[in-house]
């Protein structure tokens, strides 16, 4: 019998050697996963347990201490880099590449707590060699784009489509490198970047009567270039990410301290780390050097970053650290740090660098955020607890009533993720949530209401109401595209998921 995540807690011994992370088997599982496998890729990793210190003088718990602290501050960028690198194998892009869903994202592709409803785009930004242009097209009856483009560290600096400088009217975004100090010419939307490597998630989102076909071409007329080519822009290449499988998850193992020394080779150097620049060059982590840890090290730094993820896990489950609750008597939470500290989501203020919360308490389990969760295109929620506060379990069967009249001018949606993986559970259906696109094929209640169910088998009749949960752990984002005043005055207050039996 498959062991939860809690019983794995209690084995010490098995956490020892069990727990580095997501290996190269995990390739393997997703290959399974696509071609129909209900298994998840995130492994049954005792990776919670408390463990002590593998340390067995000054030196090397030095190295421990400092290798969990360099996983926790480097958390963003790092996550970052395994999305941009894995999506480069997946599909064989490279810089100022499109992918272009052409449906929206099922089990198979690993992303982070990602919407389940809309296709998305993503393309990655090298400006090495110079600034680039980023053309987005205006909104039409059909489709409008909406995301973000973030900085190596995942700190936005600009949103794009309604909520951005083009307000969806379309415009030439001009994004250029540290330090450049030439003309913008007339008419782009200036965009200064404090690091060399940007990414860019949008979402092409269908308005009423559209198709997936729609939203895809809409997307399509994207153009991205080098400002030096802008009087005859080269054609941008697209790829469909829908086909392929796509593990883009961040892996906690001894790749994570070589994304590090990559940061830090790479990426300008910033006052607010030079603390941490001296922790890790007693690392053996330093700009445009090899990373070559002894083979002492290499262990020790095996169980730190496990170590770090432990941490995070914690964090993120903890109330209080990650969220609080939204409402002070209900389950679902919102950010619980001071939203003065946020700073645009670079946690970083006059005085300090909130690397705890920022590690733990969003980029552990999301990436791009946009500037502000308040007033943008969307608001979320998080719920880990039923409505008697217990942890969401893989056995169990929940129910979770959503009233007719959820104040988003745009749609709902409701999307369990893997507790471990913090992506999409795996299951047969590919049915990563459902959300009002789907309330047509679904069973109402007579006063408009619909009643969602979480389980790992369908309610008899109730098919096209279910979110599978393939018997595991799992966590829940309720999403309001187009938030109304109704969401963040609290007039409306969304309902608790329900244990049955």
């Amino acid at each position: 019998m498959k062991m939860t995540k809690r019983e794995f807690n209690t084995t010490l011994l098995v956490a020892a050697t069990a727990a580095f992370g997501r290996s190269a088997a995990m390739a393997q599982t997703v290959q399974q996963s696509a071609s129909g496998s209900t298994k998840s890729s995130s492994q049954d990793l005792a990776f919670r347990a408390f463990r002590p210190s593998p340390a067995k003088s000054w030196d090397e718990q030095l190295v421990y201490q400092r290798g969990i602290e360099a996983v926790i501050w480097a958390m963003p960028a790092v996550s970052m880099a395994f999305f941009r690198d894995s999506a480069f194998t997946a599909y064989g892009i490279t810089y100022h590449n499109i992918i272009a869903f052409s449906h929206p994202a099922q089990p198979r592709h690993e992303l982070l707590t990602s919407n389940a409803q809309v296709p998305y785009v993503f393309t990655f930004f090298d400006l090495r060699d110079g600034p680039i242009v980023m053309d987005v097209p205006a909104s039409n009856d059909k489709s409008l784009l909406y995301g973000q483009v973030v900085d190596a560290w995942q700190v936005s600096i600009a949103d794009i489509g309604p909520s951005g400088a083009d307000k969806g009217t379309g415009g030439k975004y001009l994004f250029t490198p540290p330090g450049w100090k030439g003309a913008v010419p007339h008419g782009y939307l200036h965009v200064p970047s404090l690091s060399y490597r940007l990414n860019m998630m949008l979402r092409s989102v269908k308005r009423s009567n559209a198709t997936d076909t729609d939203a895809e071409a809409y997307s399509h007329r994207l153009r991205i270039y080098p400002l030096a080519q802008a009087g005859n822009p080269p054609p941008t290449r697209f790829v469909d990410g829908f086909p392929k499988a796509w593990d883009s998850l961040p892996h906690y193992d001894m790749r994570f301290y070589e994304y590090i020394e990559d940061l830090v080779t790479v990426e300008p150097l910033r006052p607010r780390d030079k603390v941490m620049m001296g922790m890790l060059d007693s690392l053996g982590i330093v700009p445009g050097k090899k990373f070559e840890p002894s083979a002492r090290n290499t262990d020790i730094l095996k169980q730190s970053v496990v170590d770090a993820r432990a941490f995070l896990e914690a964090f993120f489950e903890d109330w209080g650290k990650a969220m609080s609750k939204f409402y002070p008597d209900r389950q679902w939470g919102y950010l619980a740090i001071d939203p003065k500290h946020l700073q645009e989501f670079s946690y970083e203020t006059n005085t300090t660098l909130y690397y705890d919360d920022r590690a733990g308490g969003m980029f552990y389990g999301a990436t791009f955020l946009p500037k502000s969760l308040e007033g943008g295109g969307t608001f979320y929620l998080c719920s880990l607890r039923d409505s008697e506060g217990n942890m969401f379990k893989g056995d169990g069967v929940y129910r979770m009533r959503v009233p007719k009249d959820v104040p988003a001018r745009d749609f709902w949606a409701l999307v369990a993720y893997d507790l471990d993986s913090k992506s999409y559970i795996f299951n047969e259906l590919d049915r990563g949530g459902l959300s009002s696109y789907d309330k047509d094929k679904m069973k109402l209640n007579t006063d408009g209401s619909v009643d969602l169910y979480l389980s790992a088998k369908a309610p008899e009749g109730l098919e096209n109401n279910w979110i599978p949960t393939s018997g595991r752990d799992f966590f829940l984002f309720f999403r309001f595209y187009g938030p109304q005043k109704a969401v963040f005055d609290k007039s409306f207050e969304l309902p608790d998921v329900e244990k049955m039996g």
